[in-house]
């Protein structure tokens, strides 16, 4: 049987607190893009102001580096995952190796979420509901990616093949914890951007620093949505879709 959605939340959080430590070198890396994009952005703020001839470059520069933060950013989390898997199978981690050795999954993992993304832009062109449909059954395609070796679309498959026959039990579950975390997200990022307001700062630094607070809060609750996710991917995984059996051949 699947996980209820109290379940999920209630072991996403107990394995949080109980792993934080383990989670925190993926939190600050997480977190340092956006503190090194508002760096850039605040200095070419500056740039264009006393050195206009200097904004071209320093444009591309932003764009290279932000394009670059992508990429680590997948790499980061592709790592997050497989420490918050280690720490359910309360394996022991090292969070250097898990980081370098997940390398190799970044490219196969961006190829399988731009087939998904293709796929769920598609049937919402198409229809909405198409689009909600897909992007349920192939909420997992990544962790196919990562726990399982697959690529593509045989990670699609893995995905949907997990889902279908409990769409909603799953539509449902993914639902309840998405908004639980979201709203403790916009909790905490709100309170944030309230003590930054009441402090007597430069509109342009006000909003940087706002804007870094947002993307601290959000680092900070990426394990417990990506373990709630992880969670039910694995009790999807321990409680397959029996198949009724077929009637005997007369």
């Amino acid at each position: 049987m699947l996980k209820t959605a109290t379940e999920l939340v209630v072991d996403s959080w107990d394995l949080y607190v109980k792993n934080w430590r383990k989670f925190l070198p993926f939190i600050i890396m997480l977190f340092l893009p956006t503190l090194i994009l508002s760096a850039l952005g605040t200095i070419s703020l500056y740039l264009s102001v006393y050195l206009p001839s200097s904004s071209l470059a320093s444009n591309i520069i932003i764009l290279i580096v932000f394009a670059a933060s992508i990429v680590f950013a997948i790499w980061v989390t592709i790592a997050l995952a497989r420490a918050i898997s280690d720490s359910l199978l309360a394996k022991p981690t090292n969070w250097k190796e898990t980081f370098l050795t997940s390398s190799t999954l970044i490219w196969p993992v961006v190829f399988t979420s731009f087939l998904v993304s293709l796929s769920v832009i598609g049937g919402t062109l198409l229809f909405i509901l198409p689009g909600i449909i897909f992007a349920v059954w192939y909420s997992f395609a990544s962790y196919a990616v990562i726990f399982e070796g697959a690529k593509g679309l045989s990670a699609m498959r893995a995905s949907k093949a997990l889902v279908v026959g409990r769409w909603w039990p799953i539509a449902w579950r993914l639902a309840i914890a998405a908004l639980i975390f979201g709203l403790l997200n916009y909790m905490v990022s709100f309170a944030l951007t309230y003590l930054i307001e009441l402090l007597p700062l430069p509109m342009f630094i006000e909003s940087a620093s706002v804007s870094v607070l947002s993307s601290l809060s959000s680092s900070v609750i990426a394990p417990l949505s990506a373990a709630a996710t992880l969670i039910l991917y694995l009790s999807a995984k321990q409680n397959p879709v029996t198949q009724p059996a077929l009637p005997p051949k007369v």
